[in-house]
């Protein structure tokens, strides 16, 4: 019992199999743990300056990517096929597409206002802001409008 202290390599074990624990702190403060799972069995906290992983990586819970208004968060690759973001109160909202059979891109302008998302065969008096009436059926009439020239447009080659 007491403290030990050891100058250079130290083995303990002689075998890949060998069990050894320590019953108090161990504390690495440099050197690497390669081909070595830690906390498998009892899980616990981390905190690390940089995380890097070759192979996907799974997080159970709640994760929080950036601390501050102003981190930038890179997405490089491709996000599953929808992503939800909460919002004050219990709202959310879902960002999903359905199968497209063909890439699609979606600008979103670089303006501030609100952005309203209409589908043609939906009635545009369902869309938040319209008067029920004379305003959404001028819209309804405008949308109508607007899909028959570009009907016809294709229809003689000019569009596509």
């Amino acid at each position: 019992s007491g403290a030990a202290t050891f100058n250079g390599d130290v083995t303990l074990g002689d075998a890949v199999a060998d069990t050894i624990m320590f019953t108090g702190t161990v504390d690495i403060n440099a050197g690497a743990i390669d081909s070595t799972t830690v906390g498998a069995s009892t899980p616990s906290t981390g905190a690390f300056t940089t995380l890097a992983a070759n192979a996907a990586v799974t997080f159970a819970g709640a994760v929080t990517l950036g601390n501050a208004a102003n981190d930038t968060i890179t997405i490089s690759g491709t996000l599953a096929s929808s992503f939800t973001m909460a919002t004050a109160g219990a709202s959310t909202i879902t960002l999903s597409t359905a199968s497209a059979g063909a890439a699609t891109t979606v600008t979103i302008p670089a303006t501030t206002g609100t952005m309203v998302v209409v589908n043609t065969a939906t009635s545009v008096a369902a869309v938040g802001g319209l008067a029920n009436g004379t305003d959404a059926t001028i819209i309804n009439n405008l949308i109508t409008a607007v899909e028959g020239i570009r009907s016809q447009l294709a229809t003689v080659g000019i569009l596509t």
